[in-house]
């Protein structure tokens, strides 16, 4: 599941400023869809990481930067 930047906002200001289980948060935004493993997950980014923010450098490589049997 994918989160908008304000809802992960939302997660995250509601989590730590109420303290927020991530089955109160789907409980209390039914509408929002969201998946209580997903808001489980995202939280435990939060507590080991302190940001909802992709790691930058995570993800896909840009390309191979050696010439190979196809160039």
């Amino acid at each position: 599941m994918q989160f908008t930047k304000e809802d992960k906002i939302l997660i995250k200001n509601l989590f730590e400023l109420k303290g927020y289980t991530a089955k109160q948060l789907v409980r209390e935004f039914p509408s929002k869809g969201w998946n209580v493993g997903s808001v489980y997950k995202l939280l435990q980014k939060l507590r080991v990481t302190g940001t909802v923010d992709r790691r930058p450098g995570r993800g896909r490589a840009d390309g191979q930067t050696t010439q190979g049997p196809h160039s």
